[in-house]
């Protein structure tokens, strides 16, 4: 049963992947319908992410106490990340993809070009972490991969085009961390 959710999130993320460059091409935004697609499979990700943690699935080896300790500040971190980038935008329209953005370079995002992508990344990590579930981990690290690096970095670059391009922070995965 859990191979079927993990490849049906696998087969829905590529499916949003296609939608979202379609209609960035076609019309330099998502519709809304693609957006609430978008943010309920986030949903369904994070809640089979965080439910395979809580079960322990493929045990990781690792004493308890440290384990949620470092869950526990992952978790805060993330949110705290996530919250901090939403406020730098100044409306929730570039968030949802409802509405053309503008390329936002500091505060936050002079560290990272993706802070609620980086924070709901770590909040998973987060909860991988407490439930010391090998199998969480690999699905916080897949959203990490196809999330973040194939569908932000195309997204971002439809949307602020040149001016993303010309970033040096573009030049490696990394980027995503601020660590280019």
């Amino acid at each position: 049963m859990l191979a079927v959710v993990v490849g049906s999130l696998a087969l829905l993320a590529f499916v949003l992947i296609r939608l979202a460059g379609e209609e960035y091409a076609r019309d330099g935004r998502l519709s809304t319908s693609t957006s609430m697609f978008g943010w309920a499979l986030y949903v369904l990700h994070g809640l089979t992410t965080i439910l395979t943690a809580a079960a322990g699935l493929w045990r990781l080896d690792v004493p308890a106490a440290p384990a949620v300790a470092m869950g526990i500040v992952l978790v805060l971190a993330g949110l705290a990340l996530g919250a901090a980038g939403a406020i730098a935008l100044g409306s929730l329209g570039p968030l949802l993809g409802s509405e053309p953005g503008r390329l936002v370079t500091t505060g936050v995002y002079a560290v990272t070009r993706h802070p609620q992508t980086v924070g709901w990344a770590l909040v998973l990590l987060g909860a991988a972490v407490i439930g010391r579930s090998g199998l969480a981990l690999a699905l916080a690290l897949g959203f990490v991969v196809v999330g973040a690096l194939a569908l932000l970095a195309f997204v971002l670059i439809r949307l602020a085009g040149e001016e993303y391009a010309r970033d040096g922070r573009l030049s490696t995965s990394t980027s995503m961390f601020g660590w280019a």
